[in-house]
């Protein structure tokens, strides 16, 4: 089966096209976007490729995730003196070099800004308080020995 692409007005392979969900009159069915794959990634490039979309993005996932706009989190990173609370490294790191936001898994507080390998330390051991105790004896003790 082929479809034309309503962008450029190429009747290609249905391959050619995403599926996607129609929710509409109540029922759920698979149906083909009308833009094939080409020109759907090359509308999206160059959306991204806009300064003012990446604020936009970065400004709707700071609220969605964390309750915070993009002003709070400048404040809390000059609070911070644009480094990370733990290890104070004024390089972020990470896929898209900011501080991430450090939150609470509980209750969904946020805490401060930290680098990306910080932020990962803190996840890997769980938040919990005794990994962290136990990792510091561990490696005082592990110093002792040398």
């Amino acid at each position: 089966m082929k479809k034309l692409c309503n962008k450029c007005r190429i009747e290609k392979p249905l391959s050619e096209f995403y599926e996607a969900i129609d929710k509409r009159y109540g029922k759920e069915r698979k149906i083909h976007r009308t833009v094939c794959k080409i020109c759907d990634r090359k509308r999206k490039n160059e959306w991204d490729a806009r300064p003012e979309s990446m604020m936009l993005k970065r400004e709707k996932h700071l609220k969605s995730k964390y309750g915070i706009s993009i002003s709070e989190y400048e404040s809390l990173s000059k609070k911070q003196n644009h480094q990370c609370a733990i290890c104070k490294t004024s390089t972020p790191g990470g896929r898209y070099n900011v501080f991430q936001v450090d939150h609470s898994h509980e209750d969904g507080s946020v805490r401060g800004l930290l680098c990306c390998r910080c932020n990962m330390g803190i996840g890997y051991l769980n938040e919990d308080i005794q990994y962290f105790t136990n990792a510091i004896q561990y490696l005082e003790q592990s110093k002792q020995l040398q």
